[in-house]
Order: C-alpha cells, then structure tokens, then sequence
C-alpha cells in the first residue's frame, strides 16, 4: 500500500523562512554577487507549506521535527538540500554559460514558461508563500532555464546514456515489485485501530494465510482472493514502486527478500501482510511507472542528477564561493 503523503516534484521547487521590511541574510556570495535569503525561500518554504497543506500544521510540525538520519531531523535535511539546491543551480547555470550558452530569446522564453511552472500562474500568490520577490524568482528561473539547455547538450552529445540497455538497467536497479496477502487492522471509514477481538482475529488469519502459501498455494491467486488490500483490483499482478514509495515496514521487507521469496507476518499501521518478492522486467512493468515514455523522462532526469552529483564538486572549485550556511542551520519552524 503506498504512502499517502506525497510532496510537489518540479525540479528545483523547494522553499523557506523570511520577514517584510528588513534586510536580508546572504545564504552565500558567488563571484561577488549576494545571494539573499530570498533566494532560498524558493528551495524551501513550498515544502514546508506543502507539509501543512497535506498533513495539517500539527502533524507537519512533528514531521519536520522528526529525527531522519545521522541525528538530524526532517527539518535538517530539508535545509540541507534546500541550500545545496540553490548553490548547486549557480554553479552549473555559470557551466553552461561557460561552456557558450547564453540567454537568448529561446532560454528566456523556457524561463517565462518555467516560473508560470513553479507559480501555478499566479506569481503573487506564489511570492507571498514564499516570502520571495520578483526578482529572485526571475533569477532562478533563468539559471532553471540556461541549466536545462546545457542538460539538453549532454543528451544529444551522449555524455547521458540513454540507450535501451541502460533505461533497462535503471529501471530493474530502481524499482521493486511485490505482492501481499493484507489483513487490515483500521477501520476503512475512520482509520481507527479495531477492538483487540478484531485485530486477534486478523492475526489468526494473517497466521493461516502464511501456512498455505508457505506449503506452496499459489500465492497471487490466493492473495486476490483472501486479502483485504483496497488496491488489489488496480494491482492484481503486483505493486511496483520505487524508494520511499511504501511504508517503511513493507519496503525493507522487499528488499531482504530474494526473488519469489515469501516473507513472514509483517506488521504494519495498515495491519498484518504477508509479502512475495517477485521478478521485475522492464519490457513488461514499466508500464506500471506510467510507460515507457514517461520512464524515460524520469531516466534521464536521474542520470543528469547522478552527472551533476558526480562534477559539482569540481566545478565549485573554478568559482569564488564565499558560504554563510549559519544563516540557514539557525532556521526555526
């Protein structure tokens, strides 16, 4: 069963924190210009709102609060990856300029239509979520834009494989699939845990299922037949996902599994599953991610990530990059 909460997936449309009338903080100085804080509102704050709006602000507030990894919290990760973001975005907009591009008609053009993107159409809106300006979001926009020129280039010129064995090799490494036998233990209407009777009874049955599957009752059959999961008729072969996509419980399970491995009960705040790792061919479930189309959008948006992920660091270093992180780490909800 796949998590409800899902947050806005435009590249470089993160956002953050800050106030009317005052000066802004420079997050970082890149070749002696200033970038402000507004700046990074526009790889910040749409989260934090987008949290609000899906959760609501209690629930959005313990999320962020919520440890992640390493110690750091939600909030912590989302600050990093927000200041990266935007730093990043400098550094690879000057490589395209370096490398001849420059802002012609046609990249100005793919910006205006890149903000009406990020503000849905109605930048006023936008700016005041954002505690942004104008001017900040012209600018990201058109570093958005001359970046995906040079992105365009490593595509034509192949430096970004996108050729059939690589879009199938991305796609096994990337996804999983799997199917399960589901006794719920929530309500479906109010999902609120069921009385003890109900949930023992679940466990019962979750404990039988296992038996039959395990002594090598066919199990997609019989999943469809007994379990309780709601998605089962959109899915009756199998879910197929990505990371994060399922609950924790669920994925971690996926992947200790060998192929066709069966696991045991697995409790999760859905109920009790049963779960069959099962085999995962491109030319038949990516179809599942939307088609083949669609996944290869999706595969060249990844591997231009891993190629900018990979020279960064290098290329940071042919600029002079003056960083005030504090700025951003002294940030509260």
């Amino acid at each position: 069963m796949k998590k409800i909460i899902s947050f806005v997936l435009i590249s470089a449309l993160l956002i953050a924190f800050a106030g009317c009338g005052r000066v802004e903080p420079t997050v970082f100085t890149f070749e002696g210009t200033e970038v402000s804080m507004k700046e990074f509102n526009i790889f910040y704050m749409q989260q934090i709102a987008a949290a609000e709006q899906s959760l609501g602000e209690e629930a959005a507030k313990e999320y962020w609060e919520t440890e992640a990894e390493d110690g750091k919290t939600n909030l912590d990760v989302l600050k990093e990856t927000a200041y990266n973001e935007l730093l990043n975005l400098y550094v690879t907009a000057k490589m395209a300029e370096k490398s001849g591009f420059t802002y012609d008609s046609e990249v100005l053009q793919f910006a205006s239509s890149i903000k009406n993107q990020m503000t849905g159409g109605s930048t006023e809106t936008f700016l005041n979520l954002c505690k942004t300006d104008s001017v900040s979001l012209d600018r990201v926009a058109r570093m958005i834009a001359i970046r995906e020129k040079m992105n365009q280039l490593l595509i034509s010129d192949g430096v970004i494989d996108l050729s059939e064995p690589s879009l199938k090799n991305h796609f096994e490494n990337k996804y999983f699939k799997a199917h399960h036998i589901l006794f719920t233990t929530v309500d479906s209407a109010t999902n609120e845990p069921l009385s003890e009777e109900e949930i023992a009874s679940k466990k019962a049955k979750a404990e039988e299922a296992l038996k039959k599957v395990k002594a090598g009752t066919n199990f997609i059959t019989y999943a469809n037949e007994v379990s309780e999961d709601p998605g089962k008729e959109q899915s009756p072969e199998g879910y197929v996902f990505g990371e994060g996509e399922m609950v924790k419980e669920f994925e971690d399970t996926v992947k200790g599994l060998e192929i066709n491995g069966i696991s045991d009960i697995v409790e999760t705040s859905y109920g009790y599953h049963i779960i069959k790792r099962l085999p995962l061919s491109y030319e038949k479930d990516v179809e599942a991610v939307g088609g083949a189309d669609a996944f290869y959008q999706t595969a060249a948006s990844d591997f231009i990530t891993d190629y900018i992920n990979a020279n960064v660091g290098e290329w940071k270093k042919e600029f002079n990059i003056v960083e005030n992180k504090a700025v951003v780490d002294a940030l509260k909800l």
